[in-house]
């Protein structure tokens, strides 16, 4: 043994230390399994206990609760207030013939005579001194504890229940009495009897056993009972503590058989009755033994198994040392910085000299190394200054690029603004703002190139004037709205009440800031909801803090990534980047431009669940108020009800109609909102408006509407239907039910205010009209078509729909070439609109593709009208060559792509 665990060789201390290790850990784990294991035995079989009894205690409680209803309501007669003898006796006897829990049903005058009673054999028995009759006369109910009856059987249990009775000038007649037998009790408690050993008992206050006990004919054959153990059976209550209170409790003890038992138990009906539940000890840790033993078993068979392993473990390790001396030795060149003194050397171990020899060897070639390192670092410090000079040319490239692409930016948005100022009506005036909104926000992100250039030479301008902040979150909202909807998710967002409106600060670093948030949100997020909230906290006097939160349910970001999403041309990994494009500059300069202003920018998310990005912002608060530009004291009192399968969306209404004293009812679906307006017409307090979401699962908004409609009861219901953009045809359906208003998400307060006010008939003729039916009737040729639109541009796919919005088609949009091709094989299309230019696969594959599917499936020809910025002669060629059928150049004229449509599609 000393030679094998020779502690003065390295051998020997790795051979020693090795078992430890082996040992240690194999000790510990069995001690934590024993551990455990008991514990979570123990927990299983409190638990398992403890769920019975409460289900069985629930149902015991119940039983009582309805016998002693049923004795009030025997109590309440007429007969029995009215003293007539014969009608009592007759329903008495009626009553107990449909009652089997009942035994005997009696009535005692005021003076404690048993007058009437069911079985007749007790007449004239005066009870005055009884509890039952004491507690009724003092005009409480009253239940017995459990005893035996002469009329109930030979040693059966009952429990005797008692009601007054009073007269019309509440004066005390008499009591009712019943005697209840514990059948039903003693089928509930026999419902338990889980393994050999499981059951439930009941047990009056002297520890009485009140139910048959599983162990009878066991015990009857040791002679501790002759036939049954009903009242012939004790348990010491003593070891059931806490009878002052009614939390559940356990306990391990010794039952009356004498067996050591775990058990669990309720005191019922005000501790009168003891509910048991109780299992074996040994039936429950039997198995644990088992595993007890195949546990010390196994650990012996590692302890005799560890030693062979130890020694060769060792081995190998003393070779591995060996081997790095060998390479350490192959690494000597040059002089030393440092030496181990000689003196060390000879006296330390063989393995440790030739270490030590091998380290001064490595020392010389770190040396060497080094210098040619103070080489490297300057050509290093050389190629730094001169990319850092092709850094500050870039900028002043990006920055002249930036300011070229401005210039006709903003001429569009002149053209919008003039746009603007001429005669619109509401649909078109919605259009128009969406471009100027659009146009604003592209060249804020335009900006974002310029932006990164001032940033870095440490130069950006901000800006502090009056404006509205309503106006700006809206707006915001109102840009990414269709896309959102567009992707089939909700884009809502919530301004609490406390919020400052009218700010001083700079609008356009704080539009730029969230239009970067939310187009995030919108791109990242493929289904569920995008949702901006903005509430403040005052910081002094007229300052006040707003925080704009933005929370969405897409990919997520992983905790190791988020520092890196603030950096410049930055995103979470290349996969992100080619699904769902983008630069990785927004991030990085709205962090900036939050720090330059004062503010701050946090994030947190999980992968698979969403973000939520929270910025905080200082501003302060304009001295002059601006006069309020709606009016909502029309609305005061007006019972709303909403209807919106988004919880966000219901909560948002909800918030914005009681700040205008609106009275408000939800309803999550279809269903439900049609059952509260039934309610309420119940009630007599019938509702007056009903705001519907368009598109919700199961029954959508105008079947709703429908149902509605053709309810005379529900005259005179106001409806404004609620959608989005991507519900074509949403307007026609409105004006074809008699719909009273349409708004689309998200909802602004204003509008909302208004087309409210327009519903009701309550609204100035200054107001703008309720909007016009979408649909007009078309000529003869027009038909219903389902098109196929395919463009990577969201503007371009809204300008095409708008333009055909008017007509009866059903359009549904791709944004590639790929997208169109998998839609083409999931679904029959009349005719499909190619835009030529895009990214994953261009128009020109799609169409190829599509014409050989045709062929291979034997599908007819649908005609595909080209979309492309080019219009010479060799770009429709191009267009005809690969399958398409015409060819509309970019910018397409409305009445051009009508008469395509109708062209191709008359057959």
């Amino acid at each position: 043994m000393n030679k094998i665990f020779n502690l003065q060789t390295l051998r020997g201390k790795l051979r020693l230390w090795g078992l430890i290790l082996v040992l240690l850990p194999s000790i510990l784990l069995m001690a934590i399994f024993i551990y455990h294991s008991l514990l979570n035995t123990t927990k299983s079989i409190y638990s398992s206990l403890n769920s019975v009894i409460t289900i069985q205690e629930q149902t015991i409680n119940r039983w009582f609760e309805e016998r002693s209803a049923e004795i009030r309501a025997v109590a309440g007669w007429r007969d029995i207030k009215e003293q007539d003898l014969p009608a009592i006796q007759e329903r008495i006897y009626n009553h107990m013939g449909s009652r089997e829990d009942f035994i005997n049903i009696g009535y005692a005058d005021k003076n404690g005579n048993l007058i009437v009673e069911g079985t007749g054999q007790y007449i004239n028995m005066n009870i005055a001194d009884r509890t039952s009759f004491q507690e009724a006369k003092k005009g409480r109910d009253y239940i017995s504890g459990v005893h035996e009856s002469p009329g109930a059987g030979a040693g059966e249990p009952v429990v005797i229940f008692s009601s007054p009775v009073f007269g019309d000038d509440g004066e005390f007649k008499g009591a009712v009495l019943g005697a209840v037998k514990l059948d039903k009790i003693k089928a509930i408690i026999s419902s338990f009897r889980s393994g050999k050993t499981g059951e439930t008992i009941l047990l009056n206050s002297d520890g009485v056993v009140l139910t048959e006990s599983r162990f009878t004919p066991q015990l009857i054959k040791d002679g501790i009972v002759e036939k049954t153990t009903i009242m012939n059976l004790k348990q010491d209550i003593r070891t059931f503590p806490g009878k002052e209170d009614s939390n559940e409790r356990v306990a391990i003890y010794k039952d009356y058989r004498g067996k050591t038992v775990i058990g669990a138990y309720r005191w019922l009906e005000g501790q009168k009755w003891l509910l048991v539940g109780k299992v074996d000890e040994e039936e429950v840790f039997g198995p644990f033994q088992n595993d007890l033993t195949s546990m010390i078993v196994i650990f012996m068979a590692i302890l005799l198994g560890s030693i062979p392993i130890t020694l060769m473990l060792s081995k190998k390790v003393e070779s591995s040392v060996t081997g790095l001396i060998a390479s350490l030795q192959s690494l000597q060149q040059g002089d030393y910085y440092h030496r181990v003194d000689q003196k060390i050397i000879d006296k330390a171990p063989e393995e440790l000299r030739e270490l030590c020899l091998a380290y001064n060897s490595m020392v010389e070639t770190v040396k060497a190394k080094t210098e040619e390192l103070h080489q490297v670092n300057s050509h290093l410090v050389s190629a730094r200054d001169a990319a850092l000079a092709a850094s500050v040319a870039k900028s002043q490239f990006l920055a002249i690029m930036s300011h070229e692409i401005r210039t006709p930016m903003n001429a569009i948005i002149g053209m919008a603004e003039l746009l603007w100022d001429t005669n619109l009506t509401p649909e078109q005036e919605q259009y128009v703002r969406v471009f100027r909104s659009a146009g604003e926000n592209l060249l804020c992100i335009i900006n974002d190139i310029l932006d990164l250039s001032k940033i870095e030479t440490g130069y950006l301008e901000l800006d502090n004037s009056a404006f509205d902040l309503e106006e700006i979150v809206e707006k915001t909202c109102e840009v990414f709205a269709v896309r959102a909807h567009e992707k089939g998710i909700e884009l809502a967002c919530r301004i609490e009440s406390t919020v400052p409106l009218n700010l001083l600060g700079d609008a356009g670093r704080l539009r730029q800031v969230l239009s970067n948030l939310l187009g995030n949100a919108v791109k990242f997020t493929e289904k569920g909801e995008v949702v901006l909230e903005v509430s403040c906290s005052p910081i002094a006097g007229n300052k006040q803090e707003i925080a704009f939160t933005v929370r969405d349910t897409g990919i997520g970001i992983p905790a190791n990534k988020i520092n890196e999403i603030f950096d410049p041309f930055t995103q979470v990994d290349a996969s992100v980047t080619r699904r769902y494009g983008g630069t990785g500059l927004g991030l990085a300069i709205t962090k900036r431009i939050v720090q330059i202003i004062g503010g701050s920018i946090t994030v947190d998310s999980i992968v698979g669940q969403g973000s939520v990005f929270r910025v905080i912002i200082p501003f302060t608060i304009q001295e002059t108020k601006v006069a309020l530009r709606t009016c909502a004291k029309d609305v005061r009192g007006l019972r709303v009800l909403i209807i919106d399968d988004n919880e966000t969306n219901r909560m948002i209404l909800r918030e914005t109609l009681l700040t205008w004293g609106a009275q408000i009812i939800e309803a999550a679906s279809g269903l439900a909102g049609l059952a509260e307006m039934r309610k309420a017409n119940q009630q007599g307090n019938p509702i007056k408006l009903v705001l519907l979401d368009a598109c919700m699962p199961e029954m959508d908004g105008f079947e709703v509407a429908e149902r509605i409609k053709n309810d005379p009861s529900y005259a005179g219901v106001t409806i404004m239907m609620i959608t989005s953009t991507t519900c074509r045809g949403d307007m026609a359906r409105c004006a074809e039910l008699g719909i009273n208003g349409y708004l689309i998400k998200p909802v602004k307060r204003a509008e909302l205010l208004q087309m409210i006010l327009l519903a009701l008939e309550k609204t100035p003729k200054t107001l703008l009209p309720v909007q016009e039916q979408e649909m007009a009737v078309g000529p003869e040729e027009v038909k219903r078509l389902k098109i196929l639109l395919v463009d990577d541009s969201p503007d371009n796919r809204m300008l095409i729909q708008a333009f055909l919005k008017k007509l009866p088609y059903t359009i549904q949009t791709a944004e590639n070439g790929q997208e169109a091709v998998n839609k083409f094989k999931a679904n029959q299309y009349d005719l499909i609109l190619m835009d030529m230019q895009m990214p994953v696969m261009d128009g020109y594959t799609a169409v190829r593709q599509i014409r050989q599917l045709e062929k291979q499936e034997g599908m007819k020809h649908i005609p595909i009208i080209a979309l492309t910025v080019y219009a010479l002669s060799s770009d429709v060629a191009k267009c005809l060559d690969a399958g398409c059928d015409s060819h509309i150049a970019k910018p397409v004229k409305k009445d051009t792509l009508r008469k395509s449509i109708i062209e191709y599609t008359k057959k």
